[in-house]
């Protein structure tokens, strides 16, 4: 959680989730990021919502997905993993049927910090991503938390305009490119 979601001092920061049986877990400020909260919570695989509650009222985070009604924020969990030494990071998931939701699940792992600096390659030709999924993992990209990238292959998915738009802004440049798009009957 980023204190910038509300701007008063905070005596009680947690997150509530299906993780936790919708229990409060209480965050600490963290270690890693100045000015934000944070907690360690082992989980499998899988989709888990989740609200924030501070000082007793609930929050969204208007950067992470959202589903249900009311809206909850959603984390999308790819693997379990640890801590690795790796350098030069190639991760090649073509042809893995990820579609959009897994998009934002790799969105959210390398937000996290999963690859950081050592990410250099991200492979993900034909998973069936649209321009929502992309779009994810753009502004992932242009948010700078994978510093390292310097190949990302989206060929054979059906991105749009909007996800070329997003391409092109993550790039650093706003500018029209043409991208596959169905067949309109």
């Amino acid at each position: 959680w980023r204190p910038e979601l509300k701007p008063k001092p905070q005596l009680s920061v947690g997150v509530e989730g299906e993780f936790s049986g919708w229990e409060f877990v209480q965050l600490q400020p963290s270690k890693k990021v100045y000015a934000a909260y944070d907690a360690m919570v082992a989980l499998p695989p899988g989709s888990y919502s989740y609200t924030f509650k501070i000082d007793g009222e609930y929050h969204l985070d208007p950067a992470a997905p959202q589903r249900g009604d009311p809206p909850k924020n959603v984390i999308h969990v790819v693997a379990e993993h640890a801590a690795t030494s790796v350098k030069d990071l190639d991760i090649r998931l073509d042809g893995h049927g990820l579609k959009d939701d897994g998009a934002w699940a790799l969105a959210g792992a390398i937000r996290a910090g999963g690859g950081g600096g050592a990410l250099k390659k991200l492979s993900l030709a034909s998973n069936g991503l649209s321009g929502d999924g992309v779009g994810a993992l753009c502004a992932t990209l242009e948010r700078g938390d994978a510093p390292g990238l310097e190949v990302l292959d989206l060929s054979r998915n059906r991105i749009g305009r909007d996800g070329g738009r997003a391409v092109g802004k993550a790039l650093g440049t706003e500018r029209k490119v043409p991208v596959d798009s169905p067949t309109k009957k």
